[in-house]
């Protein structure tokens, strides 16, 4: 069988020639149509309309013809008709993967001895789209063996021309260029990838062959002899030049590498299949039926003869490769059956797992011994069993069962519940019997009753005179009293017993409370010092009123020191929390239970202090009036909001809240992902952030904000005091927090800021937070201001803020050009330059 493929750019010759012979001497080909694809089989205009109208599909595709040749071998002719002719036609149709497009296959019968069919394809595919014809040789020549193999056909002798097998009926130059042809078309074929072997083997066939070189020893061309008849290789076969040959040549060298590059992938994929099949032997088998499902489960099928019921084969399943069964026996090929090989691993797993039962049996054996030894010796270093029962309850805590008492002349035995094994007595007690574990029980019950009453009555008397832990209540005392140990119990005909709770040794009240028997009843003690701490705490309250009523004092360590003065003390509890202790009494009252006057204390406190620090800010001008308080604007010491960001175009949501994160970070600000999402739809990615309200970062954190609100697909949402505490009820960001610093060199100055009231109050109205941070001079006052630019009345601030810095030379007004901006504020005017001559 040979080929041979032809890309060209017109249909009509090729189909004329195909059903009437050349054109410059016409015949009957005798054509049969065979098969056809996509297009008309009654002629050959209609087959050229049909071809050409797909054709125009793709205009800009010049060589659209494909046409291939197929010839077979003489010694073929008898066993190949028409069908199997089409049949061999479609398989090379195929693999060349032309069954996408539009073909025909023809096949000639003007000459027996040149049986052959002819393959037109349309390069323009069904989708419109060109049909590749890359190394269409090489794939020609892979495609021929391939069905030389499957369809057990004769192979090419190695003409170049598919149609000329009959090289015998020419005689001189035209029998010697035919030779020569056949020659290096069989070495070709054959593979040859270098010149000079080639010319090895031509000359074995009696064909000399010369190279011509130039002056700069360039290989130019070559030519062949045969019989005295020399030819260029132009003239053997067009494909037979210098260029062609090398090109023939470079495609050999190509599919050596490329079938070398198999022969290799092979190799591994057979050493890979063979250690498989010797991993899975020894794999630890219970069955030879398990070896082969443990194959199975692997990337391997597995192929039997289906009478002898016998593995033949092994495919690798990711490259394909069948091998035969010898060829990847564990072992090689000298090893013995495979059958033989599972039999023996079948009996050296079941030795190997006697084995490892009778280890596991004996290791565990010993391990439950030793687990049995370590639970008894704790007990024997704890002797406080007063009885069998209790030794069996406490050796089942920790999975021991002691069996009932033996008869007479038998051994005890302990029983290790999770795994059933009985162990004598001998073989766990390292020092004495049961029956010496037991000894002295009643003696060692009473002991323990008396020393758990010694610790109830402790608990009881500590509990109710423990000045650090004021009662509140009967409750409150009993809930206090299981904290250091015992519990009451309230047992059948309503009798109130305390549990020693480690003991589990039970009394009556009377037995354990303070002074005994005939003391008063334990409830009434406590009933006692429940009412004498809560004289105590009235007391407590009512000092503190009389203190903050007296106002002596402008910051919290004098407020303290007031208090000391009234006998008491701020001491932390023994639960943590801040508490005031009457030092007389040693009395403690938990602070937050003090609510002089009905209301918080630290809130009554600042109050103070803020009224004294507004005393000493207000002019010293006696005839100044009073000025209204306003309610002071409640502004967060840090800013908190979050940012809902989605994807863009170009970035997705998280590398877009990345570089948001990785700006505002840079800014001064505390960020972090929200996970899950507080607020927004699934597909987006939520930022929190949180910032001080003051500090040099404020600016740098508002101007990235701004960028972020401009942004599409990113909304900002921050919390507004009193509006809400879920992230989801805080609104979208509108405007910004700004600050600035006043200064007022004196008094003198804050009389002239406010001529009529308090500087802090007149701030106040507008909506401002002002608070008094240390100066550097002693008579300077300075103001930290802060606000919102939404939240306060932004134009009466700036009023205040620009009359002060462009009208008052002695007040200073310290803030960036941002805040400036944002309140809309007035430009400082620009210096006047100095000019020449002035």
């Amino acid at each position: 069988m040979n080929t041979r493929n032809v890309v060209g750019k017109q249909f009509r010759g090729l189909l004329l020639y195909l059903h009437n012979g050349p054109r410059d001497a016409p015949r009957d080909k005798q054509p049969e149509v065979l098969l056809a694809v996509g297009v008309r089989e009654t002629s050959a205009s209609e087959m050229l309309e049909d071809f050409n109208r797909r054709r125009r599909q793709n205009p800009s595709l010049g060589n659209a013809v494909w046409h291939t040749a197929i010839s077979f071998n003489p010694a073929d002719a008898a066993r190949l008709d028409s069908a199997k002719m089409l049949e061999i036609a479609e398989r090379w149709v195929e693999e060349m993967k032309l069954n996408k497009t539009q073909y025909v296959i023809i096949r000639h019968h003007d000459r027996e001895d040149n049986q052959h069919v002819h393959i037109v394809a349309n390069r323009v595919g069904n989708n419109g789209k060109t049909v590749a014809d890359n190394w269409n040789f090489l794939e020609a020549r892979r495609i021929n063996q391939l069905l030389e193999k499957e369809f057990n056909l004769t192979p090419a002798r190695g003409s170049s021309q598919p149609e000329l097998q009959h090289p015998e009926r020419i005689e001189g130059p035209d029998r010697a260029r035919a030779e020569i042809r056949q020659a290096i078309g069989r070495a070709v074929h054959a593979g040859v990838t270098e010149r000079g072997e080639l010319q090895k083997i031509l000359r074995a066939q009696g064909i000399e062959s010369r190279e011509f070189v130039t002056k700069a020893g360039v290989v130019a061309g070559i030519s062949f002899e045969k019989d005295g008849h020399r030819f260029n290789g132009s003239e053997v076969a067009r494909d037979y030049g210098l260029a062609g040959l090398e090109k023939l040549l470079v495609r050999n060298r190509e599919l050596h590498q490329e079938q070398v590059r198999q022969e290799q992938m092979r190799e591994a994929a057979r050493l890979e299949t063979m250690a498989a099949l010797t991993q899975t032997r020894d794999s630890g088998l219970n069955s030879p039926a398990q070896f082969f499902y443990r194959l199975r489960t692997q990337p391997y099928d597995l192929i039997s003869d289906p009478q002898m019921h016998q593995l033949t084969h092994v495919r690798h399943r990711e490259s394909q490769e069948l091998f035969a069964l010898a060829a990847v026996l564990p072992g090689g090929p000298e090893a013995p059956p495979l059958a033989d090989q599972l039999k023996i691993a079948v009996e050296l797993e079941q030795r190997q797992v006697t084995t490892r039962q009778q280890e596991e049996a004996a290791r565990s054996w010993a391990q439950g011994r030793a687990h049995i030894e370590t639970v008894i010796a704790h007990v024997q270093e704890a002797p406080l069993l007063s009885s069998r029962a209790e030794l069996t309850e406490r050796l089942q805590l920790d999975g021991i069962t002691l069996l009932p008492p033996p008869a007479l002349g038998q051994v005890e035995l302990f029983r290790l519940e999770v795994t059933g094994q009985l162990y004598r007595e001998k073989e766990v007690l390292r020092q004495g019997t049961v029956a010496d574990l037991l000894a002295d029980a009643d003696a060692r019950r009473a002991a323990r009753r008396e020393a758990a009453w010694e610790q109830t009555c402790e608990a009881v008397a500590q509990t109710l005179l423990a000045p650090k832990t004021p009662l509140t209540s009967y409750e409150d005392y009993q809930q206090q009293v299981e904290t250091r140990g015992c519990a009451f119990r309230q047992e059948p005909g309503n009798v109130l017993k305390i549990e020693h709770l480690e003991t589990g040794e039970r009394f009556a009240v009377k037995e354990v409370q303070l002074g005994g028997l005939t003391a008063p009843a334990l409830a009434t003690q406590v009933g006692a010092v429940v009412a004498d701490q809560q004289q105590g705490q009235a007391q407590a309250l009512q000092q503190l009123e009389q203190v903050l009523a007296a106002g002596n004092f402008t910051n919290r360590a004098e407020y303290n020191e007031q208090v000391r003065k009234q006998g008491y003390q701020e001491v932390t509890g023994l639960d943590g929390t801040a508490r005031l202790l009457h030092v007389e009494s040693h009395r403690h009252f938990p602070r937050v239970d003090l609510q002089p006057n009905g209301r918080d204390e630290d809130t009554q406190v600042t109050e103070v202090i803020a009224a004294h620090q507004a005393e000493r800010m207000r002019p010293p001008i006696e005839a100044m009036p009073t000025p209204v308080v306003q309610p002071v604007v409640q502004l967060p010491e840090r800013i908190q909001g979050q940012i809902e960001v989605f994807a863009s175009l170009a970035l997705t949501a998280a590398q877009r809240a990345n570089n948001v994160q990785a700006a505002l970070v840079e800014a001064g600000a505390l960020v972090t992902l929200t996970n899950p999402p507080a607020i927004g739809a699934a597909g987006s990615i939520i930022l929190t952030y949180t910032h001080p309200l003051h500090g040099a970062q404020l600016d740098e954190v508002n101007a990235v904000l701004v960028k972020v609100q401009d942004s599409k697909g990113m909304t900002v949402r921050e919390h507004i005091p009193g509006l809400g505490h879920s992230p989801a009820e805080w609104p979208v960001r509108s405007g910004e927090y700004a600050q600035a610093t006043v200064a007022f060199a004196d008094s003198a100055a804050i009389q002239a800021a406010a001529p009529n009231g308090s500087v802090t109050v007149l701030l106040q109205q507008t909506g401002a937070v002002a608070r008094e941070v240390p100066s550097a001079s002693a008579r300077a006052v300075e103001l930290e201001v802060a606000y919102h630019t939404q939240r306060a009345d932004v134009k009466t601030l700036t009023v205040l803020l620009d009359k002060w810095t462009h009208e008052e030379p002695a007040i200073e007004v310290r803030e960036t050009d941002r805040c400036r901006v944002a309140r809309g504020g007035k430009s400082p005017a620009p210096e006047k330059g100095v000019e020449y001559g002035d």
